[in-house]
């Protein structure tokens, strides 16, 4: 899944869940088709994301 990579998102992402999910340095998390998904924490980070211009200065 990508995020614009000028954004703070997948930072806070990795801060939020570290290991949880792999990430592409400032621009996605990454998923092989063979992972499990953790569904609760992705929704989270789509959540952030539709409403990274109201939340950014707090992440």
């Amino acid at each position: 899944m990508y995020f614009k990579c000028t954004s703070k998102l997948v930072p806070a992402f990795k801060a939020l869940y570290g290991d949880l999910f792999k990430y592409e340095n400032t621009r996605a998390i990454l998923f092989g088709m063979e992972d499990p998904v953790p569904s609760a924490e992705l929704k989270e980070c789509i959540a952030l994301a539709l409403q990274y211009h109201k939340v950014k200065d707090n992440l």
